[in-house]
């Protein structure tokens, strides 16, 4: 849930509620109610909260802290190394029996 992704992202950036709110140009009193789930940022500061922790909007949305790639680099990293080989497939198919998301772009 969006809340305990924001929570849990700021924790482990280190930083205070009152920081987030300065870099977001919010109150920390927003901070809190974002984390307490009474309340949810607009999609400007939603876009600015994922960008400022290098992650997807869908993993502040849909994540499972625990269980899937959320930074934009290792999904780009896991895509890139995308092959044509059976071996790459299945490489891919072992991480979401694991549990773990990926992206797969056929550009």
């Amino acid at each position: 849930m969006f809340k305990d992704a924001l929570k849990q992202l700021r924790i482990d950036q280190g930083i205070s509620q009152e920081k987030l709110g300065e870099i977001l140009d919010v109150s920390r009193q927003s901070i809190s109610k974002y984390e307490s789930g009474l309340s949810e940022p607009d999609f400007d500061k939603l876009i600015m909260i994922a960008e400022y922790f290098d992650v997807t909007t869908d993993f502040l949305l849909m994540s499972k802290i625990n269980n899937q790639i959320k930074t934009r680099s290792e999904r780009i990293s896991i895509s890139s190394k995308m092959g044509e080989t059976s071996d790459d497939l299945q490489y891919y198919v072992n991480l979401k029996s694991k549990g773990l998301d990926y992206v797969i772009d056929d550009n």
